[in-house]
């Protein structure tokens, strides 16, 4: 399953008032990108964020995290990507942050950084 440190990237739909009820994670780096809609995140830590389009989010599951994500529309899907990878090291404290895209755009188009963040991935 998957390739080196990468599990899965999906590209998933989520129906309105659709989601995925609270469940268990750990020792995984979950990124979510929403490219078009909202999707809603609940966590354990009491996070708890709505993801806009070009919006990333990156959860440490570490040494174990429980969330949810919903679709908080009951009108308009929402088509996001979730990258998942092996973190490099495992049993960490877990936690979540989320980056607010920094001026809109389009479904679909990509932001272009400056800056480059590093994951260290085994």
């Amino acid at each position: 399953m998957g390739f080196r440190s990468l599990r899965v990237i999906n590209e998933d739909w989520v129906a309105p008032s659709g989601g995925f009820p609270p469940h268990p994670h750990r020792d995984m780096e979950i990124i979510t990108y929403v490219l078009s809609g909202k999707l809603e995140h609940k966590d354990s830590l009491g996070t708890g964020s709505v993801i806009l389009p070009g919006d990333g989010q990156r959860m440490t599951a570490g040494r174990g995290i429980r969330h949810s994500e919903a679709n908080p529309s009951s009108t308009e899907s929402v088509h996001l990507l979730q990258i998942w990878i092996l973190p490099d090291k495992p049993d960490t404290i877990p936690d979540t942050s989320r980056r607010a895209s920094p001026k809109p755009r389009s479904a679909g188009s990509f932001a272009s950084s400056h800056r480059a963040t590093a994951l260290k991935v085994r």
